[in-house]
């Protein structure tokens, strides 16, 4: 959780303003109690947000980390020669 924090506070309002709504609504229809409805809806909008903040941080931050190393290591070796 930790190496993915950043990931959940830049995306867990767009989680919130984009899957809650319709997942929300969806629930709705089926016709939960209100507490049920809002416990499913906290439950969804974590677990989608975590899941979102894991994947940006594996396919997004971990690429550019390794882009970056790879071209501070490139540039230090042009640097040497």
């Amino acid at each position: 959780l930790g190496k993915v924090s950043y990931s959940v506070y830049l995306l867990h309002m767009l989680v919130f303003m984009w899957v809650t709504p319709w997942l929300l609504s969806l629930a709705d229809a089926i016709q939960l109690n209100r507490l049920s409805l809002w416990f499913f809806g906290w439950l969804v909008t974590v677990s989608v947000s975590l899941t979102i903040a894991h994947l940006s941080y594996r396919y997004v931050e971990m690429t550019s980390m390794f882009l970056g190393r790879s071209l501070q290591n490139y540039a230090l070796k042009a640097k040497i020669n």
